[in-house]
């Protein structure tokens, strides 16, 4: 196994068939930059599971309860990026 250079920390997955295309993208590049994905989302996952190394359950509406599990990830984890493309969980 070799040593992650950090990870990509995505806000919110969306529904599949809007975009799995994405991060199925996303997924490949991470990888090739040596990079882990980890995933808050508000829903269970279902096809997350394929693309994400680590998924966490949160209300992703609820700004200090995301900002809580975000800050749980950064604190064991080295964050390198985060995105997120849901616009009203952008705000």
């Amino acid at each position: 196994m070799t040593e992650s250079n950090g990870v990509l920390l995505v806000i919110g997955s969306g529904l599949k068939l809007y975009r799995e295309y994405l991060v199925t993208a996303i997924h490949r590049r991470a990888r090739a930059a040596g990079l882990d994905l980890v995933l808050l989302n508000n829903l269970k996952p279902t096809w997350q599971r394929a693309y994400f190394d680590e998924i966490i359950l949160t209300n992703v509406f609820d700004p200090d309860e995301m900002l809580a599990h975000a800050r749980e990830v950064a604190a064991r984890r080295q964050v390198v990026g985060l995105m997120c493309w849901d616009e009203p969980v952008v705000l």
